[in-house]
C-alpha cells in the first residue's frame, strides 16, 4: 500500500508547484508586482509663467498608478501624465498625487506656476479711410452677396483685439440679471441661449474661451454694458483684412492652418493663432461674430461709400431700440466648424437675432467683439 501511494502524492505535489509557478509579473504569493513610480521632471519647468491653457508633461520613471491632479484634466500615458488647462489666473499650486510612489506607498508632489491670463481689456486703433470691400468674380468662392467689390469709407474706430470671453460675460450677467438664463426674455433667444452654461457658471475651465450661444440681442445688450456697440458689417471686414488690399484671408491669400482655430473639437482659447495686420485675434476663426446690420442680398450694389449700415434703422435707433428688432442681421468670420471658405475675410453668413449659435448639438458657433467710436 505505502508503494502505490508515493507516486499519487509526488504528482500531487509537482501540480501545486506548478500552480503556483504561473503568472507574469506575480510573485510567489500570486499577487501582481507594481513597480513603484518616482517623480522624475515637468515641463513647463517648475516656477515659470504658463498660459491658462498650457499643458504640463510630468515625467516619472515608471507609470503612476492612480493619479489625481488637484486642478486641470489629467490622462496617463505609460510614465508621462498629461495635464491639461484651463487655469485660473495667478498663483498656481498644483497637487499630483498617485498610489504607486517610493516603497509602493502614496506619494504627492506640489508644483508652482504663475498663471497668465490673456489681456481681455486690449483694444486696437483701426484707422480711418478707404478700402475694397467684398469679392469678384474671379474667386470661385464668392457668393453673388459678396459683389460686387465696391469702395467703402469707414470712420476711425477702436475694437476688442478679442472676442468676448465667458470671464467677461459672466460679470454682465451678475450686474444685470435680467440677462441671465433662468431670466432672459423668451422672444431674445431660441432656447439654446449659454447651453453649456449652469446657472450662471461657464463651464469649468473655459473662462478665457469665447462666450457661445449668445444672441444678438444678448451680444446689443452687453455692448450696451460697456458703453460700446457691435460693429458695422463694413467696419467688421476692415479690420478682419488687417490693412492688406485684396486678400482672400486675413493673412493672405493662401490658406494657412497654423493661424486659425478650424477643425478641431471646440473653441479655444483668445489669442492662441497670431494676430492679424491691426493686432485683432481670431478675426478668421473661433467663432462667428455678430454684426450690427439687417441682412440684405444685394445691399452691396447700392451700398453708400460711407459708414453704410444695412437697413431701415439709422444707427441711434438701432442702439437705442434693439428689443424691437425682428429682421435677420449680418454675422462674419469663420468657426472652430465648416470649411476654408466661410475664413474669408468677405464671407457673409444670415441669421435671426434669436439665434443662439448652437450647432448640430455639438456646441457654440457664434460669439461676438465690441467696437466704441473715436475722434482721431
Amino acid at each position: 500500500m505505502q508503494n502505490r501511494t508515493k507516486p499519487l502524492s509526488l504528482l500531487i505535489m509537482a501540480v501545486l508547484c506548478a500552480v503556483l509557478m504561473t503568472g507574469c509579473g506575480e510573485d510567489d504569493q500570486g499577487v501582481e508586482i507594481v513597480e513603484p513610480a518616482v517623480f522624475k521632471s515637468t515641463v513647463p519647468l517648475e516656477g515659470t509663467d504658463i498660459a491658462v491653457d498650457e499643458t504640463i508633461t510630468v515625467e516619472f520613471d515608471n507609470s503612476p498608478e492612480g493619479l489625481r491632479v488637484s486642478t486641470g484634466n489629467a490622462i496617463t500615458v505609460d510614465n508621462t501624465a498629461i495635464i491639461r488647462g484651463g487655469f485660473d489666473p495667478g498663483a498656481l499650486s498644483l497637487e499630483i498625487s498617485w498610489e504607486n510612489g517610493p516603497g509602493g506607498n502614496a506619494a504627492k508632489k506640489m508644483l508652482a506656476y504663475t498663471v497668465i491670463a490673456p489681456d481681455i481689456d486690449l483694444e486696437v486703433l483701426i484707422p480711418a479711410g478707404e478700402f475694397q470691400m467684398g469679392s469678384d468674380d474671379d474667386d470661385e468662392e464668392a457668393e453673388q452677396d459678396e459683389q460686387p467689390i465696391h469702395t467703402v469709407y469707414v470712420d476711425a474706430f477702436y475694437m476688442d483685439a478679442h472676442e468676448v470671453t465667458n470671464v467677461e460675460y459672466r460679470q454682465f450677467l451678475l450686474e444685470n440679471p435680467t440677462w441671465q438664463k433662468s431670466q432672459i426674455d423668451a422672444g431674445f433667444h431660441d432656447g439654446a441661449y449659454l447651453k453649456d452654461w449652469v446657472g450662471n457658471e461657464y463651464p469649468r475651465g473655459k473662462g478665457y474661451h469665447p462666450v457661445t450661444h449668445v444672441s444678438w440681442y444678448a451680444a446689443m445688450a452687453y455692448a450696451a454694458w460697456k458703453g460700446k456697440r457691435l460693429p458695422t458689417e463694413a467696419e467688421w471686414e476692415r479690420a478682419a483684412r488687417g490693412g492688406l488690399a485684396g486678400k482672400k484671408y486675413p493673412w493672405g491669400d493662401t490658406y494657412d492652418a497654423t493661424q486659425v482655430n478650424h477643425g478641431g473639437s471646440s473653441t479655444t482659447v483668445i489669442g492662441k493663432y497670431p494676430a492679424n495686420g491691426y493686432g485683432l485675434y481670431d478675426m478668421a476663426g473661433n467663432v462667428t461674430e455678430w454684426c450690427l446690420d439687417e441682412y440684405r442680398t444685394n445691399f452691396y450694389a447700392h451700398s453708400p461709400r460711407r459708414n453704410p449700415l444695412a437697413g431701415e434703422h439709422t444707427l441711434e435707433m438701432l442702439l437705442g431700440n434693439f428689443a424691437s428688432i425682428t429682421s435677420d442681421r449680418v454675422v462674419r468670420g469663420g468657426t472652430w466648424v465648416f470649411g476654408t471658405q466661410v475664413r474669408r475675410a468677405s464671407e457673409r453668413w444670415i441669421t435671426s437675432p434669436g439665434y443662439s449659435g448652437d450647432y448640430e448639438n455639438k456646441g457654440g458657433i457664434l460669439g461676438f467683439r465690441c467696437v466704441r467710436p473715436t475722434t482721431e
